[in-house]
């Protein structure tokens, strides 16, 4: 996690075809398991969207749209707020 110009910065890895669209952190990773292939840069949307309604804020993949590992901003929130959506949302995932 990173500050950026106008809010925060975070990198995650992508894991496409799960059964279902959840984060994990796993050995010091961040980890986002998405139901979607990655045909048509599925994956892709299935990250934002999904980030968009549990962390509060809409990102914006600023580097690997290709890849697997992504780099995405998140404007207008602050490291203390992103870190606080994170955990809960990875507790959530946690008692599935």
């Amino acid at each position: 996690m990173f500050d950026t110009k106008d809010g925060v910065g975070l990198t995650l890895y992508v894991m496409p075809k799960s059964n279902r669209s959840y984060l994990e952190f796993k050995e010091g990773e961040i980890l986002f398991h998405s139901s979607a292939s990655c045909k048509n840069h599925g994956v892709n949307r299935d990250l934002l969207k999904w980030l968009s309604r549990n962390i509060g804020s809409k990102p914006v993949i600023i580097k690997g749209w290709s890849d697997r590992r992504k780099i995405l901003s998140f404007n207008g929130i602050g490291k203390e707020k992103l870190i606080t959506s994170l955990v809960k949302v990875l507790k959530r995932a946690g008692k599935q």
